[in-house]
């Protein structure tokens, strides 16, 4: 189904939208940013981690990233791979503190560990996706990922994840559907921008639902530059859009903060990007 012409009488004003609050991100959640290049995801991103830092919610925050930029000032070198390799590795050792925590009877003798996951654009392919490892391990994170902690006595603990990517259709619908928020701009592609509005936008199956979606999806996105779009998923109670769709303005000028780390973990020197 295409996009369907503006329709003036459904015109909605991003005014009726309020600003997205990363601290009201549910435990254990699974979170896409999804941009064209240049777009702001990063920037948005260490927004979040900004406002999570504060909260003193996430002991550690591991990125995962082809390119290995845009967090140096954040996470320690050594907390930063190009590859996937050791994601089963840290869930392991996050379910090992899950089973330690369960034995113990008093809360101070328990093990604190918040854990979160930034993959950056770690899939360009649609058959590393759909066939290869980097797709099972996604898959396994999208549909598992928020079980890890069940078994944790330990509230404040969690494991959650954050994928980015510059094409949302590049992931399945098993990561898709599993989300609980998206994050997007103003998608360039317009199948992008179908798919976003159809899975996540839709409160009405009728002709002017439809062209409500996307009108919403316009009005935010159009309203201001570098404004994104939150979709928050996991949200039952969906009577009209304002229940659940935010905007967000990331600030672009905000001085870097060290999210952790011992002065060791930071001197380690960043890898180069591999060509």
């Amino acid at each position: 189904m295409s996009e369907p012409e503006p329709d003036e009488e459904q015109h909605h004003s991003a005014e009726e939208f309020t600003d997205w609050d990363p601290s009201t991100a549910p435990k254990d959640f699974l979170g896409i940013i999804a941009a064209p290049r240049r777009h702001g995801k990063t920037t948005a991103l260490t927004d979040w981690l900004r406002v999570w830092h504060k909260q003193k919610r996430f002991t550690h925050c591991m990125v995962f990233s082809k390119t290995l930029s845009g967090y140096e000032e954040y996470i320690p070198a050594c907390y930063q791979w190009d590859n996937l390799q050791n994601v089963e590795g840290i869930l392991d050792r996050q379910m090992d503190v899950a089973e330690y925590n369960a034995k113990r009877e008093k809360k101070e003798d328990m093990v604190h560990s918040s854990i979160l996951l930034i993959l950056d654009d770690m899939a360009s392919e649609q058959k590393e996706i759909r066939t290869g490892e980097t797709g099972r391990l996604m898959r396994s994170i999208a549909c598992n990922g928020r079980h890890i902690c069940r078994e944790d006595p330990l509230e404040k603990n969690e494991c959650s994840c954050i994928i980015l990517t510059q094409q949302l259709t590049l992931y399945p619908p098993s990561i898709r559907n599993n989300c609980d928020f998206i994050c997007s701009s103003r998608l360039a592609n317009r199948f992008e921008r179908e798919r976003l509005v159809h899975e996540s936008l839709t409160l009405r199956t009728d002709r002017e639902g439809m062209k409500k979606a996307y009108q919403v999806l316009d009005d935010v996105t159009l309203s201001k530059p570098y404004r994104m779009i939150i979709i928050e998923k996991h949200k039952a109670n969906r009577q009209v859009h304002p229940d659940y769709v935010y905007y967000y303005d990331a600030d672009a000028k905000a001085k870097g903060v060290r999210l952790f780390g011992t002065e060791r973990d930071w001197q380690v020197k960043k890898k180069r990007i591999r060509i």
